[in-house]
């Protein structure tokens, strides 16, 4: 779980994230920390001096209720006020708000997610001779959603056919992005999570030179293949004869229960 500070992290997280209480690294001894906002950002400062160490964390995070992209970037400045070789390790804790969740790939060893205190923890360390001192870069980035749009996989607040056409789309793989339920496969439990989720949505807007009713409200035209619902055991293909857009979400998809699979 500890991280080199030598090498900065980049990453383009494409995964879901851990919900369960994770053994993240224990706290080490207390720092001094400040967080203010800037403009769209959070900067945080964080510093401890001692006999043996000098160290200041300073780095940049997206506002805690951020859906989507969530970066952290920064530097550490470490000294070694001993006069001996010494190990320095900087644990790092980032609070997430309320009902925001991390999306954290299988293996991205990085950054742990501590829900009992919604925060993302991550430690660096770094060797040092006797009197050194280092300045080395940090950077990582994940994903989040909210923990009640887990089926929001584009993050624009909306579960809709743009959602499950990802999901669709990934259909039988093990891409940790679209298995909301993690269970190591994207299947049908996934698309039915998906369905419990969707955003419904309604516009009532009259023109004032025509303010009635639209006379023949319809649909989006729909192609069901296969409708045999009790008998069926897979489906073949989902077709849809008009795009989504932001202005007509309507239409829903036809999609296999739990347990079928897409061929």
């Amino acid at each position: 779980m500890y991280q080199s500070a030598t090498l900065a992290v980049s990453l383009s997280v494409a995964a879901h994230g851990q919900v369960n209480d994770l053994d993240c690294p224990p706290r080490l001894m207390p720092m001094t920390s400040v967080t203010v906002p800037d403009t769209d950002k959070l900067i945080t400062v964080s510093e401890i001096q001692t006999d043996t160490r000098t160290i200041i964390a300073s780095y940049d995070t997206f506002m805690r209720d951020t859906i989507g992209a969530f970066p952290m970037d920064g530097e550490i400045e470490w000294t070694n006020n001993s006069e001996q070789k010494r190990r320095l390790r900087y644990r790092q804790s980032i609070l997430l708000g309320e009902g925001i969740m991390p999306i954290i790939p299988p293996g991205f060893e990085e950054v742990c997610w501590e829900p009992s205190t919604r925060r993302l923890i991550t430690v660096y360390e770094q060797v040092l001779d006797p009197g050194q001192s280092l300045t080395t870069q940090i950077f990582w980035e994940i994903m989040t959603r909210s923990e009640g749009l887990l089926a929001d996989v584009n993050s624009d607040m909306w579960v809709d056919m743009q959602d499950q056409m990802l999901v669709v789309g990934a259909f039988g793989t093990d891409n940790p992005l679209y298995d909301l339920d993690q269970s190591g496969l994207v299947d049908g439990a996934d698309l039915e999570i998906l369905l419990n989720q969707w955003s419904e949505s309604s516009d009532d807007s009259l023109d004032e030179a025509n303010a009635g009713p639209d006379p023949d409200p319809v649909d989006p035209p729909v192609e069901v293949v296969n409708g045999s619902f009790n008998e069926a055991d897979h489906i073949f293909k989902l077709t849809f004869n008009e795009q989504p857009s932001d202005a007509n979400r309507g239409g829903h998809w036809i999609v296999p229960k739990a347990g079928w699979r897409l061929i």
